[in-house]
């Protein structure tokens, strides 16, 4: 018997402690909270970022539990990271001035307990809803605040995603050499602490930059320099997103079925991960090359497939997107009426979230469509809506974000932290083991 108390306080020295003391650091926990609130508020903090994706009403029950926990004993750390969780859920579901919103209150509430790491964090998710909306000044600020915080904290990892970052808004606004060196220095950074999976965002990001220059040769060789990593790694989400841009450039290049082939891929994954918005992406993304080679009655049905998921999902963004791809096919279809409808349900949709792409691309699509009425005056109208706006265009690339989420989407928001699930879970579990065996060993002692 007494060997396995010796095993017991070896398990707890070695392996319980250390997590345990991770934990603490992670989320800041003050002196004041006890361990076993703590313990409650790591495990609810992982169960709202497993449900993140997945079922967005069970995620948003366990932020808001959170919330009320860290409220009831004044743990601001902990009231602010279920406000991100909320704020990332308002994002996914594309409610950006909710979004806004709530990474406002968390930062406070961050900034209130002096901690970088979650300052840093809510700054660029934040940032990211400013350059969706094509503030890319505002997103740049945000950033380079962000980067600053991580350079004094020294979280390699973090500086380059950071860059990454950074890189996609040199990348908005057409300033590709500036965004390629952001994504070269953050591979260097990747290589010093041998991170394959963010050496496989930098390929994946350097060929979206070849493929929006069209030196489509270039693309194909960076995004299957990232595919094989990535599959080497087993990471499924960027393998989705590497394929998905295989087939645009297949799409581009004129290999419509070779496209599709990569695109049916990226949805088979997708659906293995209970990736909604993923396959929804996928399934629009196979719907343009229908399109593309004129087959319109399978255009419409992934793209109305598609429409399908984003309503459930409620995600706004995506379902404006939705119906200006549906107008796009009724419009070839001659069926002007009912294409009108559509254009104009996707544009009050876009001004309501502030989405400028997608106000953009509605300009140009009914220009398109009166101008097949042989309307000229309505599409001379606005195709000069379509021209003032254009200078804020954001470009329709699918790049990797960093991995510091459950899922991209886009995604595309970022997690508060990088700590996958299963390490949340155990640093939780642990605690409780900790506790049952230190009741033990109170009990065998006291004998």
């Amino acid at each position: 018997m007494k060997k396995v108390y010796i095993i017991i306080g070896l398990f707890i020295f070695f392996i319980a402690t250390p997590v345990y003391a991770w934990a603490k650091d992670t989320y800041n926990k003050p002196d004041f909270l006890s361990d076993k609130v703590f313990a409650r508020v790591v495990r609810i903090d992982s169960l709202a970022n497993h449900y993140r994706g997945r079922e967005m009403a069970t995620a948003l029950q366990y932020a808001d539990s959170l919330i009320e926990l860290s409220k009831e004993y004044n743990y601001n750390v902990g009231w602010a990271i279920g406000l991100n969780h909320k704020a990332m859920i308002k994002y996914k579901t594309g409610k950006l001035n909710s979004a806004l919103i709530f990474y406002k209150e968390a930062l406070q509430k961050f900034r209130k307990t002096n901690y970088a790491i979650g300052i840093s964090n809510c700054l660029s998710n934040m940032s990211m809803i400013y350059r969706q909306r094509g503030k890319y000044d505002t997103s740049l600020v945000l950033l380079n605040q962000a980067l600053k915080l991580e350079r004094e904290i020294g979280r390699t990892k973090y500086i380059a995603i950071r860059l990454i970052n950074i890189g996609y808004v040199h990348f908005n606004q057409g300033k590709y050499n500036e965004a390629l060196h952001q994504f070269i220095e953050a591979g260097e950074l990747y290589r010093k602490i041998s991170d394959r999976g963010g050496m496989v965002q930098v390929y994946n990001n350097v060929g979206a930059i070849y493929k929006t220059q069209e030196k489509y040769e270039k693309a194909l060789e960076y995004y299957h320099m990232a595919l094989e990593p990535a599959k080497d790694l087993g990471n499924k989400y960027y393998q989705s997103i590497i394929l998905n841009n295989l087939g645009a450039v297949h799409e581009l290049t004129g290999n419509t079925y070779d496209a599709i082939s990569f695109l049916n891929q990226s949805l088979a994954i997708k659906e293995d991960l209970e990736d909604k918005a993923g396959m929804s992406e996928a399934l629009s993304n196979i719907g343009s090359c229908y399109e593309s080679v004129g087959d319109l009655e399978r255009a419409d049905h992934y793209y109305f497939q598609a429409l399908k998921i984003n309503e459930a999902l409620g995600n706004k963004r995506k379902t404006a997107i939705s119906f200006t791809s549906i107008g796009s096919v009724l419009t070839k279809k001659n069926e002007f009426g009912k294409a009108h409808s559509y254009f104009k349900r996707s544009l009050q949709l876009a001004r309501e979230i502030g989405a400028k792409a997608e106000v953009l691309d509605n300009y140009e699509k009914l220009a398109m469509n009166y101008a097949a009425q042989r309307d000229f005056e309505m599409a001379q109208l606005y195709m000069d809506k379509y021209s003032s706006l254009k200078d804020s265009l954001n470009i329709d690339v699918e790049l990797a974000e960093p991995e510091v989420k459950e899922n991209k989407a886009k995604t595309e928001s970022t997690s508060i932290f990088d700590n996958k699930l299963v390490l949340k879970s155990l640093a939780a579990g642990l605690m409780f083991v900790v506790f049952f065996l230190l009741i033990l060993l109170r009990r065998r002692w006291k004998r």
